[in-house]
């Protein structure tokens, strides 16, 4: 891990906070699709933000996810430790995929080579199907299957 000069560190806080800003107000745009509750959604545009930004920035930005989840969250009367969980299960998908990226695969940002487009595709899905497994154990059972419901999206109690 580099060390970081005490002059950037203002830069880089900056930095979190309006990566963590843009991620919020993508998450809210996604809170637009959703389907079973208000901060339940099948479409995630965030995650394709945050890769992006780890991949490009580096893994130090992942402050901003936790930020974007408190401005998405925010208003949906979720519980703060089941928005943290969702945080955690955010972070979790875009480190693991970044890490294996960038340590297994030889990943580069350019997208040139079509090994570089397989492996972004199958790792990130893979990443995806992580993060969808351990967020939805954060939120409280009456959230993850409201009224009851047995809906086409898995949601089977």
């Amino acid at each position: 891990m580099k060390n970081i000069d005490a002059r950037s560190m203002p830069s880089r806080v900056l930095a979190v906070c309006l990566f963590g800003l843009v991620y919020g107000l993508t998450a809210k745009l996604g809170f637009n699709y959703s389907t079973i509750s208000s901060n339940v959604t099948l479409l995630w545009p965030p995650s394709s933000i945050s890769l992006f930004a780890v991949l490009r920035h580096g893994f130090w930005l992942w402050p901003g996810i936790v930020i974007g989840d408190l401005i998405a969250n925010a208003g949906t009367n979720a519980p703060l430790g089941s928005i943290l969980g969702i945080s955690a299960s955010n972070i979790a998908e875009t480190l693991a995929c970044a890490w294996l990226l960038r340590r297994y695969v030889g990943f580069e940002d350019a997208l040139e080579r079509i090994q570089d487009v397989v492996w972004l595709l199958l790792l990130g899905t893979a990443s995806a199907a992580l993060s969808a497994f351990i967020g939805p154990t954060a939120l409280p059972p009456a959230a993850r299957c409201p009224g009851g419901s047995t809906g086409r999206y898995g949601c089977n109690g």
